[in-house]
């Protein structure tokens, strides 16, 4: 849930903003004499979408059948019941206890939770950070998008791009100053978090804890390479397509292919109705950010 929260508000926000005040058009339609505007019904749809992207799969949770043998060791011997025997885990020499008293013992954990103050201060900060997520995902993009146009509108050139200057052009180069300067900028805010986090972590007298370089050297790296070519190629879109579109073209990509990644690689889902269910979701996701995409009108 936490990633439609953060997608959602992003792809909400990028939309509504650039539409309404930063003059992003949109195409309007006939329909039954009245002219209309489509692309928030499209941007539902992804919204949609997206949310059945997340809970296509169960939500990280494993089925009934799964959660027995994934989380409490099944027994093969369970007696003619027609209810799984399991032991628990947490107490092996516990014996053998029914899986109804297991489900029900957590159920029990669960109400428990969700009535201390705690739990709920946690979730309130956790949907909390994913909305902020969102919203700085899409003040990230939108910096160029508005900045490149305040500084054309200053320099005259607005309408005629390529009668900029030279110097004002390579500012907002994706290949150049721009993605050098966000680079730069990365850096620092990391090396400024690092020191804070170290700055903390004496206070409250302990140790720093290990950055593991040798063991990170080769995924790490991989990792960094894939962001910054994902973030290049975002830049890119939001630049030649708008905001109010490419944001929520990009997010919807990330939901699918962090998806596809589970299904593939890591087998997270083996259920073929939770398989289908996060097919279609994804297949109609697609369709509507298409649909969307086409509803902006070209400066």
């Amino acid at each position: 849930m936490t990633m439609v929260v953060s997608c959602g508000s992003s792809t909400i926000l990028s939309f509504l903003v650039f539409w309404f005040f930063l003059g992003d058009r949109m195409q309007q339609h006939s329909i039954l004499g009245h002219e209309v505007y489509l692309a928030p019904v499209y941007l539902a749809c992804v919204v949609l979408g997206m949310v059945g992207l997340v809970l296509a799969p169960g939500n990280g949770q494993p089925t009934v059948e799964e959660s027995h043998c994934q989380e409490a060791r099944c027994d093969e011997d369970s007696p003619g019941n027609g209810r799984p025997t399991v032991r628990t885990s947490a107490d092996p020499s516990a014996g053998h206890v029914n899986a109804d008293e297991v489900q029900g013992l957590r159920n029990e954990d669960v109400a428990v939770g969700l009535g201390e103050g705690g739990s709920r201060l946690q979730l309130f900060v956790g949907f909390l950070s994913a909305v902020n997520a969102g919203l700085f995902s899409a003040l990230q993009f939108a910096c160029v998008t508005v900045g490149k146009r305040w500084e054309y509108q200053a320099a005259g050139c607005e309408n005629d791009p390529e009668a900029c200057p030279a110097k004002l052009k390579e500012q907002f180069n994706n290949f150049g100053s721009w993605m050098g300067s966000f680079g730069l900028g990365a850096g620092l805010v990391t090396l400024v978090l690092c020191v804070l986090f170290s700055a903390v972590e004496r206070r409250q007298k302990r140790s720093f804890p290990d950055m593991h370089f040798r063991l990170m050297l080769f995924p790490g790296n991989i990792a960094g390479f894939c962001w910054v070519l994902g973030n290049f190629f975002q830049l890119a879109a939001v630049v030649q397509g708008g905001n109010s579109v490419m944001v929520p073209a990009n997010q919807t990509v990330q939901l699918i292919t962090a998806g596809v990644w589970g299904l593939l690689y890591f087998g997270e889902v083996t259920s073929p109705l939770r398989i289908a269910s996060w097919s279609f979701a994804a297949l109609w996701t697609l369709i509507f950010i298409i649909l969307l995409s086409k509803e902006r009108i070209s400066s």
